[in-house]
């Protein structure tokens, strides 16, 4: 665990834990500091291949919003993330596979569009 200032952002706290054992692994970024005083919208397109290797740091508290595959994210979901856009997504996936309340009793089409998103 150790905590970063990034100049012109803010302080961040970085937590990082892996078992030698059963080979768990888990990292997570938290915002240090005091709260800003207001919210910023930022808005990325990807428009190529090179844009998914984009660094981002998705804030614990952040909104994500994917149009093309109609997938939105609330405040908390997947916590604080440093990583690409590419790692950001596969993270995303990963979750969603383990953890996906929609596969069990849900309508046709919701099942359907997430099997697409797969």
């Amino acid at each position: 665990m150790c905590t970063i200032s990034i100049p012109f952002f803010k302080e961040l706290v970085v937590m990082a834990f892996s078992c030698h054992h059963c080979g768990f692994n888990n990292n997570e970024i938290k915002t240090g500091g005091e709260i800003g005083e207001k919210g910023k919208k930022i808005t990325l397109h990807v428009s190529c291949m090179e844009d998914l290797s984009r660094d981002v740091f998705k804030s614990e508290s952040a909104r994500l919003f994917i149009p093309e595959i109609d997938l939105e994210l609330d405040y908390g979901t997947l916590g604080g993330k440093y990583t690409t856009i590419e790692g950001l997504v596969a993270n995303i996936l990963e979750n969603f596979k383990k953890n996906n309340p929609f596969m069990g009793d849900s309508d046709e089409n919701t099942k359907k569009r997430i099997l697409k998103f797969y």
